[in-house]
């Protein structure tokens, strides 16, 4: 039982990145929290959650993709759809 809550679920927490070309450097991973920082969640009686995207996040995303690998990152028990 000691070993359930010891060894991590799984071997790794992300897919292999492909092979780069030669002469270019792998990109460093960013991970980002989602939840309060990427976007708000809000419950609203009659409607249930709202989520809301912080303005310019689609530029801020596609400009930090060219540089980086990013990692969204939630730790909230529940998807949002």
């Amino acid at each position: 039982m000691y070993k359930v809550f010891t060894d991590p679920p799984v071997e790794r927490l992300l897919p292999n990145m492909p092979p780069t070309p030669a002469g270019y450097m792998a990109p460093k991973t960013l991970v980002l929290d989602l939840k309060g920082t990427i976007v708000s969640a809000e419950y609203v009686f009659g409607k249930g959650f709202v989520i809301d995207k912080r303005p310019g996040l689609t530029e801020f995303l596609g400009k930090l993709s060219q540089m980086f690998e990013v990692v969204l990152f939630c730790d909230e028990e529940f998807a949002f759809t």
